[in-house]
């Protein structure tokens, strides 16, 4: 898996990391800043236990950024109102249109 880094013209992958370096830095107490996202892929196991109404709301969104970077809720929550915006794109991106659905019924 190959890492690649957000810009505005960048092909997509699906199965590459993103790295997003913050436009903001977040510093919480004496803990090093946290300069940059570097989000995986989703996965099955992401999505087990979360409704998928919930990934359409801001709240779903960000705790699937915080799972899927291995940041905390407290540096989520931080986020810069740009660097939350880059980052949502991510997590939507990684989550796509969703199954495709045709005029014909299944096949049971």
């Amino acid at each position: 898996m190959s890492d690649q880094t957000d810009t505005p013209d960048a092909e997509y992958d699906p199965d590459a990391k993103v790295v997003i370096k913050l436009r903001k830095p977040i510093t919480i107490g004496q803990q090093p800043p946290v300069e940059e996202f570097v989000m995986r892929p989703i996965e099955g196991k992401d999505m087990r236990y979360m409704p998928v109404d919930e990934l359409r709301k801001v709240a779903g969104v960000m705790w699937m950024a915080g799972r899927l970077s291995g940041q905390t809720q407290a540096v989520t929550d931080k986020l810069s109102g740009s660097d939350l915006k880059r980052v949502m794109k991510t997590v939507n991106d990684f989550l796509g249109d969703g199954p495709e659905t045709g005029d014909e019924p299944s096949e049971s």
